[in-house]
C-alpha cells in the first residue's frame, strides 16, 4: 500500500535547473572509427551466454556500450543560460530551425 502524502510540496523554482553544469556529448570531437571497431570487437555472445537472464543481459551490454562511449566521445559542461527552459529540448529547436527554413525559402 502507498502511503498518502496530506501535504506534498514540490519545488519548481528556476534556480534549482541553473545552479549546476549539464554534461552533454561532443559528437564533433567523436572518435567514430575507433568506436565502430570496438564495437565491432565486443564479444556479445560471451556476454549473453554468461547473462543468468535478459534483464541482466540487457543491462550487461548497455554498460559496455556506454563505457566504450565514454572513452571514444568526449564530453563537455555547459551552464543553461537563464532563459532556457527544462522542456525546451533538442526536438523542438530541430522543429524551429526547420519552420525558420521554411520561411527562408517561402
Amino acid at each position: 500500500m502507498i502511503p498518502l502524502l496530506l501535504n506534498p510540496s514540490f519545488d519548481f523554482s528556476v534556480a534549482q535547473f541553473l545552479n549546476h553544469l549539464l554534461t552533454v556529448w561532443d559528437y564533433a570531437k567523436g572518435n567514430f572509427s575507433d568506436l565502430n571497431f570496438a564495437l565491432y570487437a565486443t564479444p556479445c555472445e560471451f556476454i549473453i551466454m554468461n547473462s543468468p537472464n535478459v534483464d541482466c543481459t540487457l543491462l550487461n551490454i548497455t554498460d559496455v556500450i556506454n563505457q566504450t562511449l565514454k572513452i571514444l566521445i568526449a564530453t563537455k559542461m555547459i551552464h543553461p543560460s537563464k532563459r532556457s527552459k527544462p522542456w525546451f529540448n533538442n526536438k523542438l529547436k530541430i522543429l524551429i530551425r526547420k519552420r525558420s527554413l521554411l520561411q527562408t525559402l517561402a
